[in-house]
């Protein structure tokens, strides 16, 4: 699992993104994913991933399996901004 450093172009907090094993999309990781829950709205952005982290899917492919189309939407359009400010920026391949 590769993982990238971004910056966010509004606010300029760091953030980890990294590419989804099974749709590719790219998303911004979360403390929640330490815990491996899906990203709420109040998650704080992960500063720093373990050495052993591992993530093969992301929110959206998860929650779409888990919990069906509605919750998946929500958290594919949540996964891809800063957990900061909540711009939708990151995920398109800025650093």
């Amino acid at each position: 699992m590769e993982i990238k450093k971004q910056t966010c172009p509004e606010c300029g907090t760091t953030n980890l993104v990294t590419q989804c094993g099974s749709c590719g999309r790219p998303f911004v990781l979360s403390e929640a994913h330490l815990e491996g829950n899906s990203r709420q709205f109040g998650d704080a952005p992960l500063e720093e991933a373990p050495d052993n982290f591992s993530l093969q899917h992301c929110d959206y492919c998860r929650l779409r399996e888990e919990s069906g189309m509605i919750e998946a939407m929500s958290a594919g359009r949540r996964q891809r901004t800063c957990p900061v400010c909540h711009t939708e920026r990151l995920s398109g391949g800025q650093s």
